[in-house]
């Protein structure tokens, strides 16, 4: 067993740059009779089959495995045209009359953000009872490696807003502590398409359209391309004398977030938002519920439209939650902030003593202001 493991360490270990500069004069031939070399390549992928036989199950050894037909395939030249990722974006397939389009993928740090757009092109649909949205299905998989081998049970968010075409769907794939490769080969991120039929006093029927994936190229640099992060020490004084520390903006296309350094649950039973404006005039928002991160020892506030009024800078609006989330410009040079929190108005308590709180919408009447405006400059 362990020659064999020793076998496939020192094939997949192999650098890409000498596996090049040594076929370098047989390529051309190779290419020339390209069809019976992908035989041959397919004979020696059964050979290494055989030689897994015994350890076939296992994630590594199909990682191994998948490394070795990568590296095949770029010497033969029969590796697939992927699509890249510059041309991936604004694509669009069609499942059983919707249309979703890719319209962007970051990477910011350990965190992947996909931004979809859903547009229900069904006729004669009651929207109230009749609705399509799309989620996750099965695994994110970088060249070949499925990411839920790799990180075990990962953090998933889905949030929606309007967008041009129909509805905007962000998907937030949390990675922690996982470093994305310099370059992606295949990068494959699959969905499902989900119809929803609501009827009167009955949970709602869930019925699966059809499933639609994009698989495409990258480097771990274009991923990253429009997002970046500010260190900052930006100390706030808040209702009851209570002090916070904006220590850390992070700012994309698709999402931002602001890190505050506080004592745990600073803002009791209240929900705490930020709002203002960056230098270009955008009005932006952050907040809403808050999970305190005992080992960072704060909290992160995340881009929100709940409530967000977006003809007035100070003002919270009843229903208006279906609007784009309100960023800040990624070429902005500066953002301007202030906090306002949100009331519970009740309190029950579960029978094992567990405390919930109920709040009233976020309106210009019941998020109240606290502070002084604050700065965070980008640049």
């Amino acid at each position: 067993m362990s020659k064999k493991w020793d076998f496939l360490k020192e094939v997949t270990d192999i650098d890409d740059r000498f596996i090049e500069e040594a076929a370098g004069e047989w390529i051309q031939p190779i290419r020339n009779v390209q069809q019976i070399l992908v035989k041959i390549a397919a004979c020696f992928a059964i050979i290494v089959s055989l030689l897994l036989s015994g350890v076939s199950f296992n994630p590594t050894a199909r990682v191994m495995a998948e490394n070795i037909r990568i590296k095949i395939d770029r010497i033969l030249g029969s590796r697939e045209d992927l699509t890249s990722y510059a041309q991936i974006l604004n694509t669009t397939k069609t499942v059983a009359d919707v249309d979703v389009t890719l319209e962007n993928v970051i990477l910011d740090e350990d965190t992947l953000y996909v931004l979809l757009d859903v547009n229900d092109k069904r006729e004669s649909v009651n929207e109230d009872e009749d609705q399509v949205d799309i989620a996750p299905s099965g695994s994110i998989c970088i060249n070949g490696k499925s990411m839920d081998d790799v990180m075990g049970n990962r953090s998933t968010e889905i949030s929606h807003s309007l967008g041009e075409k129909g509805t905007e769907v962000l998907i937030k794939y949390v990675f922690d502590g996982y470093t994305f490769p310099e370059k992606i080969e295949k990068l494959k991120i699959p969905f499902k398409i989900i119809r929803y039929i609501t009827r009167e006093y009955e949970a709602p029927d869930a019925t699966v359209l059809g499933d639609v994936e994009f698989t495409f190229s990258a480097s771990r640099k274009e991923l990253q391309a429009s997002a970046k992060s500010v260190e900052t020490d930006i100390k706030v004084k808040l209702r009851n004398n209570t002090e916070v520390q904006v220590q850390k903006v992070r700012v994309s296309k698709v999402a931002s977030s602001i890190f505050v350094k506080c004592d745990k649950k600073f803002w009791g039973k209240s929900k705490v938002y930020m709002k203002g404006k960056d230098s270009k005039g955008n009005l932006v928002c952050y907040g809403g519920d808050l999970e305190y991160d005992k080992d960072a020892g704060g909290v992160y506030l995340y881009s929100n439209s709940e409530g967000f009024d977006p003809e007035e800078e100070n003002e919270f609006e009843k229903g208006n939650a279906s609007y784009s989330i309100p960023l800040p410009d990624t070429d902005a040079n500066s953002m301007e902030l202030q906090f306002y929190f949100l009331d519970a108005i009740e309190l029950e308590k579960d029978e094992d003593g567990t405390e919930s709180f109920t709040y009233p919408y976020p309106t210009k009447h019941t998020v109240k202001p606290s502070g002084k405006k604050f700065a965070v400059y980008f640049k």
